[in-house]
């Protein structure tokens, strides 16, 4: 009688275990009541590759208990039950927490400048499944901005990814601006124009997403500014301008409030060139700051050369306070560069400038900063049917935007790079990268990253 109690009882232990129920709720089969909807998906904080996702667990059972998994995914379509299974799934989302707590997952390695959808469903440990969440919605920050300075006197802020216009802003100045840069972190753009009919220019800002609080920065009747860069790293813009006084053709920096203006290049000063030759410099031109601010490339005129050899065109490399010039490349007679752009990386100054051998036709040059050797881009960009002018190069990928004049017409173009070593090569050919796919008539690009924080 005692072993057939017992034996009752074994019996009657599992089915009362089976029929408890902890906050995961039953573990047997027999479950059948799936985790209830996320109702409160929101998407938020997007950065130029991550997205952050907030929403209120649901429960194991409808919205009680704590459910077992999640599935999230993101498309760049709006997500419903039709095309759930082709959505993309993320990858580490975290263990629900209890019913009516509030959880946030990031999701990572996304496309910048992207509109993205998320959903998500609950399941529970049988599994049951819940039906779709609601879907959150969200666009990710390009990886960078460029500005392209219009021959209009207008610029326009574009977005790389899709090469459409954000904004289109005419800057309240009475004389057309030219020689458009972004400052630092991309609050404001900075520009030359014209203070008055002398036709000095000097450099003025204003805000950059609405052309505001236009301010002018230096004094047109000391410095008559040519070419100007804005600072990746800090609040400074470094230029070129002809002094009034003498028309001497020099390197300056100067906060971007208008402060602190230092003079970098001196008419007379001499460089050695890789081959040991000295030459004197009769003017310095076209400055672009390091990707990390650290140095400064530009272009610099030699006419006075020892046994009165050809006048030279250089590019030059500077420390960001002006000490340690050195010549990186030495181009005999007048070369007509334009202003040079570094890789993201810092090992190559890109310029481009008038092929040696007459003729007029122009080079695209990657530059080597340590070994100095060059790659030709020229094939790979291509030359028909008009020349690249102003290039400029991603700061965070191998990529190069460049115009070229067409009459009446500046479309852009943007080519895919590769390095190896000590070597550059274009991917490809360039491609037309203008909204309208003909033409945008916007020139002068200059390529600058965004920090979300402004």
């Amino acid at each position: 009688m005692k072993r057939a109690a017992l034996s009752a009882c074994l019996l009657v232990l599992p089915l009362l275990w089976v029929a408890c129920d902890d906050d995961s709720g039953p573990t047997d089969s027999g479950d059948t009541t799936a985790p209830a909807a996320v109702t409160d998906l929101a998407a938020d904080n997007a950065t130029k590759n991550s997205i952050d996702l907030t929403w209120t667990a649901p429960g194991d059972d409808d919205t009680s208990g704590t459910a077992a998994q999640y599935d999230i995914r993101y498309s760049t379509s709006t997500i419903t039950d039709g095309n759930w299974g082709s959505a993309t799934a993320a990858s580490g989302e975290p263990n629900p927490a209890a019913a009516g707590a509030q959880q946030t997952f990031t999701v990572t390695g996304l496309a910048g400048g992207t509109e993205y959808y998320f959903a998500m469903k609950t399941g529970d440990e049988v599994p049951n499944w819940s039906a779709l969440s609601n879907v959150a919605v969200d666009t990710t920050l390009p990886s960078s901005l460029i500005l392209v300075a219009s021959r209009a006197g207008k610029y326009a802020i574009v977005n790389p990814s899709t090469f459409q216009d954000s904004v289109e802003i005419a800057p309240a100045v009475s004389y057309q601006p030219t020689e458009w840069t972004f400052g630092w972190g991309c609050r404001r753009v900075y520009f030359n124009a014209r203070v008055d009919q002398s036709g000095s220019s000097a450099i003025w800002g204003c805000d950059a997403f609405d052309g505001g609080n236009v301010e002018l920065l230096t004094d047109h009747t000391v410095l008559n500014v040519n070419v100007l860069d804005g600072s990746p790293v800090e609040e400074k813009i470094v230029f070129s301008a002809y002094a009034i006084s003498d028309n001497k053709l020099d390197i300056y920096v100067i906060d971007e409030d208008g402060t602190g203006q230092t003079k970098l290049t001196t008419f007379g000063e001499t460089l050695v060139e890789p081959g040991g030759t000295t030459v004197e410099v009769v003017s310095s031109d076209k400055p672009c700051w390091s990707p990390d601010g650290t140095k400064i490339a530009y272009h610099c005129n030699a006419s006075i050369v020892p046994g009165g050899g050809l006048p030279q065109d250089l590019i030059v490399v500077m420390n960001a306070d002006g000490s340690g010039k050195e010549v990186l490349f030495v181009h005999e007679g007048t070369a007509w560069y334009e202003p040079p752009t570094w890789s993201y990386d810092g090992e190559f100054v890109i310029f481009n400038h008038v092929k040696p051998g007459g003729g007029g036709d122009r080079e695209i040059l990657a530059l080597h900063v340590d070994t100095k050797l060059t790659s030709d881009l020229s094939a790979g960009l291509g030359s028909t049917p008009y020349d690249p002018t102003v290039v400029t190069c991603s700061p965070d990928e191998w990529k190069l935007v460049f115009d070229r004049y067409y009459p009446g017409q500046s479309p852009l173009f943007l080519a895919n790079l590769s390095a190896t070593g000590t070597a550059m090569s274009v991917v490809g050919s360039a491609s037309q990268a203008s909204p309208d796919g003909t033409g945008h008539g916007f020139g002068d690009p200059d390529w600058a990253p965004f920090y979300p924080e402004w």
